[in-house]
């Protein structure tokens, strides 16, 4: 299984799907954005976070959140809800009193089925065929640390369908005008590259070309697509 991007609310079909999954790397060497993926025998997890504050301490917290993920998430007897509670439960324990960590977990079936928690962070953004839409919340709640809602939306992904995930400094990435790094304007490109890979490099690429070659947050981003069984 490898990492890409997808997620559209279509109809219910008993159709198999191999999801293919890609990432990119951190921009930033050193920072709080954090970004993991789970292949398991029978579905794909994914977190992409950011964590409040930069340098060692955001880089610890990223840490022991992403521990916790892999440790529940990769067990099959779990589901979304839970490892969201038991990584809230670790940022708890380790955040100072004004830390925290917003970040989004995905879980992908076989059939084609994603489930999506937010917890106080920017919503993905599907893209397919037929148009794109932000994948938001019905009701937002807290990030990590602050006892967010485990709400679980479920949609329904088809073969060609893309998602990409990100963090907010993808958002807030402005150019000599102040004028902010715009994701509808990017809906062409997450369709019709030919490869998530490409996504990715060709974001990035835009992104560094709008900030005149530097930016001043952390930026993760995953880009997913989801194929038909072969």
């Amino acid at each position: 299984m490898k990492l890409s991007a997808a997620a559209s609310p279509c109809a219910p079909t008993s159709r198999s799907y191999d999801p293919r999954l890609s990432t990119t790397p951190i921009v930033s060497q050193v920072g709080g954005d954090l970004l993991d993926v789970l292949a398991l025998s029978n579905r794909a997890r994914w977190v992409v976070g950011d964590t409040k504050g930069k340098g060692l301490p955001a880089v610890q917290l990223a840490s022991a959140a992403l521990n916790t993920f892999r440790d529940i998430a990769s067990r099959s007897d779990t589901d979304l809800a839970e490892v969201v509670r038991n990584v809230d439960a670790t940022v708890q324990r380790q955040a100072g009193d004004e830390d925290f960590i917003t970040a989004v977990f995905c879980e992908l079936s076989p059939q084609g089925w994603l489930q999506v928690i937010s917890c106080g962070h920017p919503p993905p953004l599907l893209v397919t065929a037929d148009g794109s839409r932000l994948l938001e919340p019905r009701s937002y709640t807290t990030p990590l640390g602050l006892s967010p809602d485990t709400l679980t939306q479920t949609y329904h992904v088809g073969p060609g369908d893309r998602l990409l995930v990100y963090t907010d400094g993808l958002l807030e990435c402005r150019d000599s005008r102040g004028d902010f790094f715009r994701l509808d304007d990017q809906i062409d490109l997450i369709r019709d590259a030919d490869t998530v890979d490409a996504i990715v490099e060709q974001l990035l690429r835009r992104l560094r070309a709008h900030a005149g070659g530097r930016t001043d947050d952390d930026i993760a981003l995953l880009a997913v697509e989801v194929r038909g069984a072969e």
